[in-house]
């Protein structure tokens, strides 16, 4: 049974327009299906939304290059099966919390890390993939 690649993908979002600040950058899960010159598409699990606001849509199919810019970093964190890929990993992270409180500091990466460990368990993620080496290889530079 083909196997695809799960990879955590970081993006740049520049900084605030009023404070300056640098922003966090954006993390999702993604499944790279298909390659064609150069521009990957897939299937993304990311919240969207802002603070106070941060909700999960699902699976959904798209370029991340097009629609966010080029990944910032690209970290390979475990295999899937074609057959369980998407019902598994959406079932997963559609249980993760997502905090709701506007002044919070909570954000897709709290989000992306407190799935990673359920990923782990289910078998998707690999066994070393913790959540001190996935801060480490991502950390903000």
């Amino acid at each position: 049974m083909p196997k695809h690649t799960v990879y955590l993908l970081t993006f740049d979002r520049g900084t605030h327009p009023l404070t300056v600040a640098v922003k966090p950058y954006h993390w999702m899960y993604f499944i790279e299906t298909e390659v064609h010159d150069h521009n990957s598409r897939g299937y993304a699990f990311q919240p969207r939304g802002m603070p106070g606001g941060f909700y999960y849509p699902g699976p959904e199919t798209l370029d991340p290059a097009s629609e966010l810019g080029e990944p910032k970093d690209r970290l390979e964190v475990g295999q899937v099966d074609d057959s369980d890929m998407l019902d598994c990993i959406h079932e997963i992270m559609a249980d993760v919390e997502i905090v709701k409180d506007e002044v919070s500091s909570w954000n897709c990466q709290d989000w992306a890390l407190a799935g990673l460990g359920r990923l782990n368990e289910k078998g998707i993620v690999y066994e070393h993939m913790t959540e001190e080496v996935v801060r480490s290889w991502l950390k903000e530079r």
